[in-house]
């Protein structure tokens, strides 16, 4: 297993001779809506929330198009009243092709991790 990861890092350390590192936060503000009804009446609730997420990335030129992105982000998202709270983990490995210089196509697989959450549901 240690020899395994220690090939995949000395690859990676190869390409990262022409590569590019960053960082991304942000907020979310979100509102939920929902309407529950029987045979009498109805009623519409409302629900807002404020979210964030932050993560690194980086950008390995394999060719002048193409390069593997790799990330880690964290995602919080609170419902305080459900038990919708929502803390994540997510690892994805992107690989991006370049179609000129405004156009990027990102693919590729993620791993999530779900914690944190109320109550013990996931």
């Amino acid at each position: 297993m240690r020899k395994t990861l220690f090939i995949c890092m000395l690859f990676l350390a190869t390409l990262s001779v022409n590569a590019q590192f960053g960082a991304r936060i942000g907020v979310d503000f979100a509102k939920a809506k929902g309407t529950a009804s029987d045979s009498y009446e109805s009623a519409t609730e409302s629900e807002s929330y404020t979210g964030y997420y932050f993560g690194i990335f980086g950008k390995l030129y394999i060719s002048e198009n193409f390069s593997l992105r790799p990330e880690v982000n964290y995602y919080h998202f609170p419902k305080e009243e459900s038990a919708n709270l929502v803390d994540h983990v997510q690892v994805p490995l992107l690989f991006s092709v370049d179609f000129g210089d405004s156009i990027e196509l990102l693919f590729g697989p993620s791993a999530s991790y779900l914690f944190n959450t109320k109550d013990g549901v996931k």
